[in-house]
């Protein structure tokens, strides 16, 4: 027995040697793998890893506490005289205000000289082989975007920040962090920037690297009630995005990501008891702090009653919700407090309602007709009772004519309903509309009216829409159960162009359901007819003009094949016309309606030519802002150009300011540019400098 046991031994070590001459034959060598001997020396004699079936040491742990202490003082197993590789480590922080950035990230490494599709991906995957599967992630498919890079290999958690990577290799000069990484608050789903960091090529571990994402901007502030005294755990939301504040009612709302196009943002408190405020602010143009912000949470009343039908019925499933504060400015509550709907007995409650006066709304169930309930008072901490009565409502309608008699088929009418309150003494605002974070927008008017008396009165009204209708071949329109109230007539639309619909007019609905009946007479309008030319005398098609009355756009023509326009059903009155074409000048001034026709000369537009680049690089800024300022106005243009060009027409080539912004640079501007001194091959050539 102990004689055969010899030969079956030598036996496995020989098969042990030439298991080891054959792998060492087969390995891959050059750029596509490092050589790698198992059971042997590397070839450079920088390492060993373990023959096959010989344990392996245990992998080290992804997260760990910096600085790290050298490898033979902690008397880590995996030293640098048996790892394959290179340890790199460090922490990732955020750019907007320098603190750790922990979440699951993907790390992957740049080779160079790997130019070719698939090149990286190959080299990737023949240096995991030579590794073992259990440090390797590859079960994502290769969508790096560059050949050069690997298909993120390497799969890190960060603790506090911190990251470690093993097993890199030694000729990869450069880490992107995170390669694949993603985080949800609410609906939004955000991916952070890319940050790219250098590593000397090499055997030697990495330590130390400081990482800067772009993890977004961040927003502080403070909450606190309408005495003053701090609020916590308000909940704070901007966007989707949302924290709690604390003990000191501050808060500091990190990681805010919004489209690339978006200006401003809404950010709203709110708190049991409390009436949310919300806080409009601009988004800032790269990563940082903003704010600081001061929300203030007002102590709320409360709205409670019954809703019933005209039988004293109660009505089950209304909603009810506040639509605003009737004070000098229209300040709209309707998205940020919370409706309430009445039950089978028709009670309903609004826990939250904004002090003073009120106009309230109330929608009959299955989203049907809706009335406002104007001047419900409600204090600060009580209870205000107030009782809804549906009622069968009126029909409205009539006959649209022209001044002849004749009906007008196919004129858009529309109803709205108006609430109306005397503005404050102080109110110089004109007409003012809110636009909400889910872009909604209430709109109040300011306006002046004489009464009875002959004195005149200030007054703020709030339109919502109510119905549009279009008249049949009898000129008829009808809307049927239009509830109680004061309802704003107008005209939308009308097919004749010669015809001139009158003002709109105010309709009261009353109570009891009685039919109304509201005629309308269109009538003949002016016109103002011309032609359009360029200095050679040659006819301009396609050239727009719209006529505006009271700063309101009326009418709008094109010109023809020759030139001519015709804009009609004007007022009898001077108007002001705008012209514009895309490859003519702007034209622009007053007119009088008549027969004497317009004759208008309008020059071409010129092409400015504009490249920026970056000062210390030279190379080309793929997305900037270019803004031209002449002749009392601004026009502004998103540029996005791989080489950094604008090359397009501008309005003539009167002088002109020229400026030009970008994230992460010195804004630049230049007086007195002139399109016609650029050319193609001779553009205005904008050095950007990082501040």
């Amino acid at each position: 027995m102990g004689g055969m046991r010899r030969p079956l031994v030598l036996l496995a070590v020989l098969a042990v040697v030439v298991g080891g001459v054959a792998w060492w034959l087969e390995a891959p060598t050059g750029d596509a793998a490092p050589p790698v001997v198992r059971g042997g020396t590397r070839a450079d004699g920088a390492g060993m890893t373990a023959p096959e079936g010989v344990s392996r040491p245990a992998p080290l742990p992804t997260s760990t506490v910096e600085p790290l202490a050298p490898l033979a003082a902690r008397g880590d197993p995996a030293s640098p005289a048996t790892r394959v590789g290179r340890r790199v480590s460090g922490r990732v922080v955020r750019a907007s205000d320098g603190s750790p950035f922990v979440a699951p990230v993907r790390v992957s490494y740049h080779f160079p000289d790997f130019c070719e599709e698939g090149d990286a991906s190959r080299r990737a995957s023949a240096w995991a082989e030579s590794l073992g599967a259990d440090e390797v992630d590859l079960d994502k498919p290769w969508t790096s975007g560059s050949p050069s890079w690997a298909p993120r290999p390497f799969r890190t958690t960060t603790s506090g920040g911190r990251f470690v990577l093993d097993h890199v290799p030694p000729d990869a000069d450069r880490l992107r962090v995170p390669a694949y990484a993603t985080r949800s608050e609410g609906f939004v789903t955000q991916r952070p920037g890319e940050a790219v960091v250098d590593i000397p090529v090499g055997e030697d571990d990495v330590h130390g690297l400081v990482v800067r994402l772009d993890t977004g901007w961040a927003l502080r502030g403070l909450v606190t009630d309408g005495y003053g005294t701090p609020v916590a755990d308000a909940e704070v939301e901007l966007h989707g995005f949302g924290t709690t504040t604390a003990e000191d009612g501050t808060f500091l709302l990190r990681d805010v990501m919004l489209p690339d196009d978006a200006r401003k943002a809404w950010c709203r408190a709110s708190a049991p008891g409390h009436v949310p405020d919300v806080e409009e602010l601009l988004v800032p143009g790269e990563p940082a702090v903003a704010g600081p912000v001061h929300l203030v949470l007002a102590t709320a009343g409360a709205i409670e009653g019954r809703v019933t039908d005209a039988r004293g019925a109660p009505v089950a499933g209304a909603g009810l919700s506040v639509v605003g504060r009737m004070s000098g400015v229209f300040e709209p509550w309707d998205r940020w407090v919370e409706p309430a709907w009445s039950d089978a007995d028709g009670r309903y409650r609004i826990d939250v309602a904004p002090p003073g006066r009120l106009l309230v709304s109330a929608r009959e169930p299955d989203d049907g007709a809706a009335r406002q309930v104007p001047d419900v008072l409600v204090h600060a901490g009580e209870t205000t009772w107030l009782d809804v009565v549906f009622v069968t409502g009126s029909r409205v309608g009539g006959r649209v004519t022209d001044e002849t008699g004749r009906p007008v088929e196919g004129v858009l009418l529309e109803l709205e309903r108006v609430a109306r309150w005397p503005a404050d003494p102080d109110d110089t605002g004109g007409d003012v509309t809110l636009e909400t974070p889910d872009g909604w927008e209430r709109t109040s008017h300011r306006h002046w009216e004489t009464g009875p008396d002959g004195a005149r009165r200030l007054f703020r009204e709030r339109r919502t829409d109510l119905a549009e209708t279009v008249t049949d071949a009898d000129g008829e329109w009808r809307v049927d159960r239009v509830l109680p109230g004061l309802l704003r007539f107008g005209v939308g639309a009308v097919p004749d162009e010669r015809l001139r619909a009158p003002p709109a007019r105010d309709v009261l609905v009353p109570e009891g359901g009685a039919p109304v009946v509201v005629d309308l007479v269109l009538l003949s309008g002016a016109t103002v007819r011309g032609t359009v030319r360029d200095a050679g005398g040659l006819p301009v098609a396609g050239y727009r003009l719209e006529a505006f009355l009271d700063g309101r756009p009326d009418a709008e023509a094109a010109t023809d094949a020759d030139g001519r326009f015709e804009l009609s059903g004007l007022p009898d009155e001077r108007v002001y016309l705008d012209g514009d074409h895309p490859e003519y000048r702007s034209w622009s001034g007053w007119a009088e309606p008549g027969d004497e026709p317009l004759d208008l000369v309008v020059e071409p537009r010129e092409r400015l030519h504009v490249r920026v680049v970056d000062a210390a690089t030279g190379a080309p800024l793929r997305r900037y802002l270019l803004v031209m300022n002449a002749a009392g106005a601004s026009v502004m243009h998103t540029v996005e150009s791989d080489e950094g060009r604008f090359d397009d027409l501008v309005d003539g080539s009167d002088p002109r300011e020229l400026g030009v912004h970008a994230d992460g640079y010195a804004s630049w501007t230049a007086a007195d540019v002139r399109a016609g001194d650029t050319s193609e091959e001779r553009p205005i050539e904008v050095r950007l400098t990082q501040p």
